[in-house]
């Protein structure tokens, strides 16, 4: 069956659009420092599947990351003692972001995009300093709409403002929980964008935003 025209695609921010490359070089050079050496793909992969069982607030803190820190530690099967987590959170704590390469396709995309994504109301600011050249119609953050993902009043609310059938919408993010289910369950079309080819490829599945092009007969 033939998926309806996308008449609008909506991004999600964090580690869809922008990342913190520099947090992979702190984390491997704590970790080293007590004698664990993890190949950099194995601390990718834990960290990604911590971040997919656990709820990140809109504005995180030392007591949310002590606790992140904690589960990501077990999984990769270290004891998580004070020390440990206190040095992991200063040394990685306010990284810059920065866009990922794929980023720059979005000049490409012959629709109108925007962003729903749990974040504090500092992301338009980010967003303009990060990826100055994106045009984004809407913004749709969770700290100024009071609702956040997975919600799917968060996706309703979206629908509704942009007056255009979930049919039509497609919805880009990294996360099969907070963006790929409720999406699809308010009815959107989905991507999951896995560069890192983490989770099972399906047709749903992207390794980089440069495959939406496709969807437009660019």
């Amino acid at each position: 069956m033939t998926n309806p025209p996308i008449k609008y695609v909506l991004f999600d921010v964090a580690n869809t659009l922008l990342h913190k490359p520099l947090l992979w070089e702190r984390m491997d050079a704590v970790l080293r420092s007590e004698g664990h050496i993890i190949p950099l793909q194995r601390l990718q992969y834990v960290h990604k599947i911590t971040s997919e069982t656990l709820v990140f607030p809109d504005t995180t803190s030392e007591a949310f990351y002590t606790t992140f820190n904690t589960y990501f530690l077990n999984n990769l099967g270290i004891v998580a003692e004070k020390p440990l987590l206190e040095t992991l959170f200063q040394k990685c704590k306010n990284l810059p972001w920065e866009p990922f390469a794929d980023v720059s396709v979005l000049r490409d995309i012959r629709v109108k995009t925007g962003i729903l994504s749990n974040f504090n109301s500092g992301l338009r600011s980010l967003l303009e300093e990060t990826i100055p050249n994106a045009t984004f119609s809407d913004l749709f953050i969770s700290e100024e709409m009071d609702v956040r993902k997975p919600d799917l009043a968060f996706y309703q609310q979206a629908v509704a403002q942009l007056n255009i059938p979930a049919a039509h919408i497609l919805y880009v993010g990294d996360s099969v929980r907070l963006d790929l289910a409720p999406a699809l369950e308010v009815g959107m079309q989905v991507r999951l964008i896995d560069r890192s080819e983490f989770f099972v490829p399906t047709a749903s599945r992207i390794t980089s935003l440069k495959e939406l092009l496709t969807d437009f007969d660019v």
